[in-house]
């Protein structure tokens, strides 16, 4: 798992150089659209076991991600959360895939749900993304 982040890094940051020219639709990017989430990780020691009628919120974490989007290859925006693990990014409205590229852990844990997050921003919104995390806490 260590070695595919080193790759996946290696083969974003060769896109953001290819794709160094800022294209025109970058520069579409309004204050009204784009993308805002959060990080999070559960189960938390706080609520290692789930019990019925208990709700145990999940904890946040920060994290460093990169967006893309579709048919242009660079690096549209760069995300890095603070460590309440919210960000907000704004974005032209378009398809664009997340890829989380650093967590403060180690694999094997906390296990990433999902590294590649296809997002689609619509004019005059912000899309809601969720990047989970499972701790492996039982």
């Amino acid at each position: 798992m260590h070695k595919a982040l080193k790759i996946a890094s290696g083969v974003l940051l060769g896109l953001l150089v290819i794709g160094a020219g800022e294209p025109t639709w970058l520069y579409l990017a309004s204050e009204d659209s784009g993308v805002m989430g959060e990080a999070t990780i559960g189960p938390t020691p706080a609520c290692p076991v789930g019990r019925v009628g208990e709700v145990c919120p999940p904890g946040h974490i920060a994290i460093s991600a990169v967006m893309t989007r579709r048919g242009w290859p660079g690096v549209a925006a760069v995300v890095h959360t603070g460590a309440d693990g919210r960000f907000r990014v704004r974005l032209a409205p378009g398809q664009y895939t997340l890829h989380v590229l650093h967590s403060p852990w180690h694999p094997p844990l906390p296990y990433l749900r999902q590294s590649a997050i296809p997002v689609r921003v619509r004019a005059h919104a912000y899309t809601s993304v969720t990047v989970g995390f499972d701790s492996g806490i039982r």
